[in-house]
């Protein structure tokens, strides 16, 4: 039988107060341009984003884009897939913000999903992807390229094992 393995982003090895990127390794994934954030350092400098509203049902820390650029969550070992069962996010800067998510295996595109993010409440989305090894995350209107109108945060990723 599966069961659901939810990754929250609290433990962090040698955690910096005011976040930093997270370490390959961590929870046995490899982690490219995605950084960490606590709930006391979001509410002290970004009080009036949708950061403020990501610490929902406990959270502590919440993963987010770094430039609000795309981002990539992949196995440590090429040899091990995952399932992604579902994850929750939230917009940071922009109501409407529209999140594309993509699930590969060996390289090879297997789906996408786009999601609408607002800026109030994080949404839980339901993905059901079995057998991925990388999952990759951006902003999918690519005419809005600054960093306050493409960051988002995920509060956490359910995976199945």
């Amino acid at each position: 039988p599966s069961r659901v393995s939810t990754i929250t982003f609290v433990r962090m090895p040698n955690a910096k107060r005011h976040g930093d990127r997270i370490p390959d390794g961590y929870a046995g994934f490899k982690w490219y341009n995605v950084f960490y954030m606590f709930e006391v350092f979001a509410m002290e400098c970004y009080s009036n984003t949708g950061y403020a509203n990501a610490f929902t049902n406990g959270r502590k820390c919440v993963a987010y884009n770094g430039g609000g650029d795309p981002i990539s969550i992949s196995v440590l070992n090429s040899q091990n897939t995952f399932c992604l069962h579902s994850f929750e996010a939230i917009s940071v800067y922009r109501e409407a913000f529209t999140l594309s998510v993509t699930g590969y295996r060996s390289k090879q595109l297997l789906d996408t999903k786009t999601i609408t993010l607002t800026t109030t409440n994080p949404t839980l989305i339901e993905i059901g992807w079995e057998r991925i090894d990388e999952m990759r995350f951006a902003c999918a209107d690519t005419a809005e390229a600054s960093p306050n109108r493409t960051t988002f945060a995920l509060t956490c990723l359910n995976l199945l094992l």
